[in-house]
């Protein structure tokens, strides 16, 4: 990008404009380029490679694609601390620090944003995933989505890029990229400045364990969470045009109201997954954090043992009883957690005329029951969202997480044309990875 279209972009007329109110549904870079005539981006055929990330509260999520190849998916852990070179040096030469820097890149992520000269600002160095919560040892998920958004959106391409290489692709020092991500609707005000300092680090680069990448930033929209299942179930019922759409995420559960076929206001609380955890953490000596992995795991095998499996006891008879009463409270507590969330549901829904309601996310995996005698005069639609290809790998406990993201994924690739998936296909890339395209 031109320093022009960077010292533009600053100037306080234009970041108004990037400012995204709760009426709107997107802002992206394109529209950017339309407001500033006669400036462009530079242009390959196709960017490189497309990426779609939602900053969730359990994992940072990502799709992404070569523009030859099938699509791809992985995660990351949700932290993203601020770090300092010592804290890196520190940790890299422990036996853990080590053995994470030999297992993927993924697992020793860490960026570092450039100043206006170029060179490395040792004020700006987010250790993302792994290596964030190993290097922080707390939870920092009471940190705004778009504070740390930048260092693991940056963290997530520098991850790919190396992937890329290592399957033998050919990857220029400036690679295209477009962009895709999600933030919650209650933090709409902030993505201008958020795109901003995006597109401010595409174009003076950031450091990387491998060093400087520099790439081209081919074109970035920021979404509001629930949107991309909004806009899907839109398309499958347009007979709907007054519904509204549940999010459970692991944070925040958000609400989109469709009016007239739209999506028209976007609401978002903090009765995400995490507010029926947080009713047990400690209990038995098992974390929150722990909890949340069990409690998905026991649901799909309809079965108490994974309970039993993360208690603190040695004593085999002690570690079945407090796996018994663990799934007990937990049982209790998201009772007490679905009431809560049918208030908040019941102020959403209060005043409007409705004729369906959808109900998505990961928390659907454990409340979905209780909710089905919700609202019973409207039509309900669980689980809802478009089903992932096979040649996708997704594991089971990802169940109902990935919708939203994964419809802003698969517009994404359908507007830059990249190829659709299928099986065979990915059969066939795995089988010739080796081989440089």
């Amino acid at each position: 990008m031109s320093r022009h279209l960077n010292a533009l972009i600053s100037s306080s007329q234009l970041r108004q404009t990037l400012l995204f109110d709760r009426g709107q549904v997107g802002f992206g870079l394109d529209s950017v380029r339309e407001t500033i005539v006669g400036v462009t981006m530079p242009r390959t055929a196709k960017p490189h490679f497309i990426l779609a990330v939602d900053f969730g509260g359990s994992s940072t999520k990502i799709f992404y694609q070569h523009r030859s190849d099938q699509p791809q998916f992985f995660t990351m852990p949700p932290e993203a601390i601020m770090a300092t070179e010592d804290s890196l040096e520190q940790y890299g030469r422990t036996a853990a620090g080590q053995m994470s820097q030999m297992q993927s890149q993924a697992s020793f992520c860490w960026v570092q944003l450039l100043d206006q000269k170029g060179q490395p600002d040792e004020s700006k160095i987010g250790a993302v995933g792994h290596l964030g919560a190993q290097i922080a040892l707390y939870n920092t998920l009471n940190v705004a989505k778009n504070e740390k958004a930048l260092y693991k959106l940056l963290g997530a391409v520098w991850v790919i890029q190396q992937r890329l290489i290592e399957e033998g692709y050919k990857i220029p020092d400036d690679f295209g990229v477009a962009v895709r991500c999600l933030l919650p609707s209650d933090e709409t005000n902030f993505v201008g400045d958020f795109q901003y300092r995006v597109i401010s680090a595409f174009e003076q680069g950031f450091m990387s364990p491998t060093g400087i990448v520099q790439p081209q930033l081919w074109s970035f929209d920021c979404k509001p969470e629930g949107l991309g299942v909004t806009r899907s179930f839109l398309w499958e019922h347009p007979e709907h045009r007054d519904a509204a759409v549940f999010m459970l995420g692991h944070r925040n559960a958000t609400a989109v109201v469709i009016r007239g076929g739209n999506p028209k206001k976007f609401r978002t609380s903090n009765l995400g997954f995490r507010a029926c955890l947080d009713m047990l953490d400690g209990a038995h000596g098992v974390s929150a954090e722990r909890l949340m992995a069990v409690v998905f795991e026991a649901r799909l095998k309809d079965d108490f043992y994974p309970y039993y499996r993360v208690t603190s006891y040695s004593d085999p008879d002690l570690k079945e009883k407090a796996g018994r009463e663990l799934c007990q409270e937990f049982n209790k507590a998201n009772h007490v957690y679905c009431e809560r969330l049918k208030n908040w549901m019941d102020d959403v829904l209060s005043d409007e005329e409705f004729t369906a309601i959808v109900f998505c996310g990961g928390g659907v995996n454990a409340v979905g029951l209780l909710l089905e005698d919700y609202r019973p005069d409207l039509e309900h639609y669980f689980d809802y969202g478009i089903d992932i290809p096979d040649s996708i790998e997704v594991r089971p406990e990802y169940v109902n997480r990935l919708e939203d993201i994964y419809s802003v994924f698969e517009a994404m690739r359908a507007e830059f044309r990249f190829p659709e998936p299928d099986a065979e296909a990915a059969e066939s890339s795995a089988s010739s990875a080796a081989v440089a395209r």
